[in-house]
């Protein structure tokens, strides 16, 4: 486990036996909350909150109450409402997203993104993060207006993880179904959104095997199934709506 120098003591303890639990097959519960200051985690072990709408202070009022702090980044789409969307160049910034306004594609293939994403690595050290969860890294599948193939987004994410590594940073995988079990050793956990939705839960099967922490986050009503199915395959369900403000739901 790497850590920040300056990270509060219980902190830190509380992350590194949450962390050995998770390698033991005892359950993690994720709070992922975005947009608005995060509550209610008082029972979670890993919270996400905004890298950019976050403050320090915040960080540490998470940490100090033992929590293991996530800072979200969109490491695969430029979002125009971000304070560093006029860094990336016009050349790397493509196709919008769909159902997502102001939001586009970027070249991962260019090294001009990977500098702007150093630069929120360094931002995620500043305000004192424990990790970093990055996402849209599934840019090769979609209509980017760059030709990406699969490989271009594996060696994009294994510099990623080295260039949060090298920052102390812990960094996680968000979905990428394709690219799961070949990534499990180069990141500490997973993300994954509506796997039950698309009947794709077992994919990512390779990480709850690693004994590394495995979430899945569904936006829909809460249900009794499939929390019994993600124990039983050792994942943590969580159910939110798909703005991520609240209310959730977990499992028992």
């Amino acid at each position: 486990m790497a850590f920040n120098k300056n990270k509060n003591i219980l902190a830190r303890f509380c992350v590194i036996f949450s962390m050995t639990l998770s390698t033991l097959g005892f359950s993690l519960r994720l709070h992922y909350q975005l947009g608005s200051k995060p509550t209610n985690y008082k029972n979670a072990d890993f919270v996400v909150v905004d890298l950019f709408d976050t403050s320090a202070s915040s960080v540490q009022a998470i940490q100090k109450a033992g929590k293991f702090v996530i800072c979200y980044m969109s490491a695969g789409t430029a979002e125009k409402w971000r304070s560093d969307f006029k860094s990336f160049p016009k050349k790397v910034v493509g196709k919008k997203m769909v159902d997502w306004d102001g939001e586009y594609w970027l070249d991962i293939r260019s090294s001009e993104v990977m500098k702007v994403q150093k630069k929120r690595l360094d931002l995620a050290v500043k305000k004192g993060c424990d990790g970093v969860d990055p996402d849209n890294v599934d840019g090769y599948q979609n209509k980017t207006g760059f030709p990406l193939k699969s490989s271009h987004q594996v060696s994009y994410l294994k510099n990623l993880a080295k260039e949060a590594r090298a920052r102390g940073l812990e960094i996680g995988l968000k979905n990428a179904t394709d690219l799961a079990s070949g990534l499990v050793k180069d990141f500490d956990w997973i993300i994954i959104e509506e796997c039950y939705k698309y009947k794709e839960c077992s994919r990512y099967s390779a990480f709850p095997k690693a004994k590394k922490p495995s979430f899945i986050i569904e936006y829909t009503k809460f249900s009794q199934s499939k929390c019994n199915d993600a124990k039983k395959n050792g994942f943590d369900l969580m159910f939110a709506n798909l703005a991520l403000k609240g209310p959730f739901k977990y499992c028992n």
